[in-house]
């Protein structure tokens, strides 16, 4: 019976062929992705949530910022995506930002990450 072609691994960057999906490398890291998006569930989080915007409780957005809006901070944003636990918790790649701009930014962040992942398959 014949076989389906191997297609690179959709990670960005890596050329390791696979029949489907991630290869066993790429595999970890969904799972360490999804063990590090767990931190958000953390008391210690909730806490330095609490502090981070007690202190910031303007949206930091730029276009807020420009257009001279002020308006409540919701949401503590990692300004860069983290990778490992120790940058989750690096309080210079934070942000306040209010729950429509940080839904916009994640948004962005994620066609962009598909639009890479896409191109793999092309």
């Amino acid at each position: 019976m014949p076989t389906a072609p191997l297609h690179p691994c959709p990670y960005p960057g890596c050329h390791q062929l696979v029949a489907s999906g991630l290869c066993p490398a790429h595999t970890e890291v969904e799972v360490d992705s999804a063990q590090l998006r767990q931190l958000y569930q953390t008391p210690r989080w909730r806490r330095e949530r609490r502090a981070f915007l007690a202190l910031h409780p303007i949206c930091e957005c730029a276009d807020c910022v420009r257009d001279g809006i002020v308006i409540a901070a919701k949401v503590v944003d990692h300004k860069i995506p983290f990778r490992n636990e120790n940058e989750f918790w690096i309080q210079s790649n934070w942000q306040a930002l209010c729950k429509p701009h940080h839904d916009r930014k994640t948004a962005t962040e994620t066609n962009a990450k598909r639009q890479r992942w896409a191109a793999h398959y092309r």
